[in-house]
């Protein structure tokens, strides 16, 4: 199957350097220009399927696209959610990285206090993921995500020697597209593209 990923606008948050995690978010004007050009990017595009999270900042993402693309149904996930962050939600990133600081953990092993542990957070979108490719096969699927998320999927499908530990660049309004071979390993073909941005 191929699959193609594509993260959300940059919302107001996004700019303000604000936690986002499961709270909605708005895009930004930038991030609605986003959006916009990712849709060109794709127009055209065969897709089969499409996938988004529930997360309003997605879904205005999702909707752009899907404008320029024949007319199928957008399926919402709450798996496709990114990583819960807690009580730091909302907060500066700069706090969470100095809470992550204070007790020696990464990414991979924070557990915010009321969020969600990576490891659970990779659970989700692997087993998501799993069960797309199970309906799937042969075909092209869209989903339209969060960073987290798509860290997750490419931690999976390229690098899962330490699949926790993966942090690509993916920026706002990028596409990354892979093929998925029946094993379940990725080749990419195009990772974080932003040409159109």
């Amino acid at each position: 199957m191929r699959l193609i990923l594509v993260r959300h606008g940059e919302t107001e948050d996004n700019a303000a350097n604000i936690v986002q995690g499961q709270t909605h978010g708005r895009l930004s004007a930038n991030g609605r220009s986003q959006a916009e050009s990712a849709a060109l990017r794709l127009k055209g595009t065969k897709v089969d399927a499409i996938y988004t999270s529930d997360l309003e900042r997605v879904r205005d993402t999702a909707a752009a696209i899907a404008a320029q693309l024949p007319d199928l149904p957008r399926i919402e996930d709450t798996r496709l959610r990114e990583q819960d962050f807690g009580v730091f939600e909302g907060r500066p990133i700069i706090e969470l990285l100095k809470e992550m600081r204070g007790v020696k953990a990464d990414f991979s092993t924070f557990i915010p206090p009321s969020g969600e542990a990576r490891a659970d957070f990779q659970a989700r979108i692997i087993g998501f993921l799993n069960e797309m490719r199970g309906r799937h096969t042969g075909e092209t699927v869209l989903v339209v995500t969060h960073y987290g998320v798509i860290n997750i999927l490419l931690g999976w499908l390229l690098d899962r020697e330490d699949p926790l530990l993966t942090d690509w660049e993916i920026a706002n309004g990028s596409v990354t597209i892979l093929d998925i071979d029946e094993d379940g390993r990725g080749e990419p073909h195009v990772l974080n593209d932003i040409a159109h941005l």
